[in-house]
């Protein structure tokens, strides 16, 4: 489970990272073809950054509790 979990947060940080890079650099062939493909996400990429933390913050309660229990 806490693998799922951290390999969910480690999608969101990346896609946040690409819809930034994206939004920063409007006009190049690459970042029209991401935006056309993702629809409004480059408008608000700061969703998945906050999706990654929460995400990463839920793995470490995870990896806490299981540490308890074990």
């Amino acid at each position: 489970m806490k693998h799922i979990i951290l390999f969910l947060a480690v999608v969101c940080a990346g896609a946040s990272f690409v819809f930034f890079a994206a939004a920063a650099a409007s006009g190049a062939n690459w970042t029209t073809q991401i935006c056309v493909a993702a629809g409004g996400l480059c408008q608000r990429p700061l969703s998945f950054a906050v999706a990654a933390a929460a995400l990463a913050a839920l793995w470490l309660m995870v990896a806490l509790a299981s540490s308890f229990v074990d």
